[in-house]
């Protein structure tokens, strides 16, 4: 069994104009992190893309101008419920992409506690439509979602991590 690349060595590390504070999501395909932005030292939520091990040098190329319009794409996407792409880039050979990073609980934790009313249900299935609608008009399709794409931030729902 391989072990999974320990995502902890990179903080402290600089990528881009960021620099990684606290592993906050970790994934073995995406990790998340805490970072600090070089102008006034705002934080922000970093995740990483790993680039699959097995790709040519060709194949990498098309990977890394995929990732790039997928994130252009992202970052023109404009809506209350969803979480907005601030930045994204590819420093030391990681592509990432850059989020506000605010208060946010994710939707499972707020599932786990029980059973909740009928009408908060129906204002979250409203609030997740309309950003996947959204989304669909601009020609962004999710491709991951799960209840841990799902944050509840002041009250409301917002979706990450679209692409």
């Amino acid at each position: 069994m391989v072990e999974p690349p320990s995502f902890e060595t990179l903080i402290g590390t600089t990528l881009g104009n960021y620099r990684l504070e606290q592993l906050i999501e970790p994934s073995e395909v995406a990790p998340v992190f805490l970072a600090t932005g070089s102008s006034a030292g705002a934080k922000y939520r970093l995740r990483i893309l790993l680039i699959p091990a097995d790709l040519s040098s060709e194949q990498r190329i098309v990977y890394l101008g995929r990732l790039q319009q997928e994130a252009k794409s992202i970052s023109a996407l404009h809506h209350p419920s969803i979480l907005p792409l601030l930045d994204y880039g590819n420093a030391n050979g990681m592509p990432y992409l850059v989020s506000s990073q605010s208060p946010m609980k994710p939707l499972n934790t707020e599932l786990a506690q029980g059973p909740m009313d009928l009408i908060r249900i129906s204002r979250y299935l409203d609030a997740i439509a309309a950003a996947l609608e959204h989304a669909h008009e601009h020609a962004v399709l999710h491709r991951n979602l799960s209840t841990d794409r799902i944050f509840i931030k002041d009250g409301n729902l917002v979706v990450t991590d679209f692409g």
